[in-house]
């Protein structure tokens, strides 16, 4: 683990990942480059000569970088992603099946986003998912296949599929007290994963939790129910949720009065 003041340097190839479930991160980013010129003029040469040698990394990162230029520079990036995805890397074909998927190639977009989900990428899970969520209004959680996706990529700590997990608990009236609780621990890990709108929906929750008379378990509300609220609400609001602003400031003065 890292402690205050250490440094890690590392190549485009590293899988790596950052979790904050307390307190706050700050990062300070340098990216380093061979010669003064691919400083000048924002270039990687060295991983255009590691994905013409077949890096599948270098074609993923290289084609990661495409896909923000000109026109011809997206093309070219969608082949090194297709390069990169057929040889197997499963970065590239979640990239390559979420890129096609905004441009609507919808069928191309579903296989490299199935090659990805059956690797076990989280974030394919959820595209996938996505789909059959957004085929009926409300989403029909009855089908199996819904649930399966989303409880795969929440177990992968997918944010997104965690957050759309918790909402079952709002929309479906027929759920089972412990299907209820499984979607609060779902919600609460979003939030703890920094989503805003789980965050915000959280706090409405201990809000009003703190409101009744009782917990929904039948025991009496915990005594810190309204802070939990503040403490939702701001993160909410720091994150950019209007809504919790004045829910913030309100709640605040409402926990440390009580």
């Amino acid at each position: 683990p890292f402690d205050c003041g250490d440094l890690a340097v590392h190549q485009y190839d590293l899988l790596h990942g950052v979790q904050v479930f307390a307190g706050k991160r700050y990062s300070m980013v340098f990216w380093i480059q061979d010669r003064l010129a691919s400083c000048l003029n924002n270039e990687t040469p060295w991983k255009e000569v590691a994905a013409s040698a077949g890096n599948v990394d270098a074609m993923a990162a290289r084609a990661s970088e495409l896909s923000r230029g000109t026109e011809s520079d997206q093309k070219r990036g969608r082949e090194l992603y297709r390069r990169a995805a057929d040889l197997g890397h499963v970065g590239a074909m979640r990239d390559l099946g979420m890129l096609l998927e905004q441009t609507g190639s919808s069928e191309e977009a579903f296989h490299y986003l199935h090659l990805a989900a059956k690797a076990g990428d989280g974030a394919a899970l959820r595209m996938l998912a996505t789909r059959i969520y957004d085929a009926s209004r409300p989403p029909d959680w009855s089908n199996l296949e819904l649930q399966r996706l989303l409880a795969q990529a929440a177990d992968r700590q997918d944010a997104m599929a965690l957050l759309l997990l918790s909402t079952r608990g709002a929309t479906c009236r027929d759920m089972s007290s412990q299907d209820k609780e499984m979607a609060e621990q779902r919600l609460s890990e979003a939030a703890q994963l920094g989503i805003p709108e789980a965050q915000y929906g959280l706090g409405l929750l201990h809000l009003s939790r703190g409101n009744k008379g009782r917990a929904p378990n039948g025991e009496p509300p915990r005594a810190d129910e309204k802070l939990q609220a503040v403490n939702n609400f701001r993160a909410a609001a720091l994150n950019g949720i209007v809504d919790c602003d004045a829910a913030w400031l309100y709640m605040m003065q409402e926990a440390w009065s009580a």
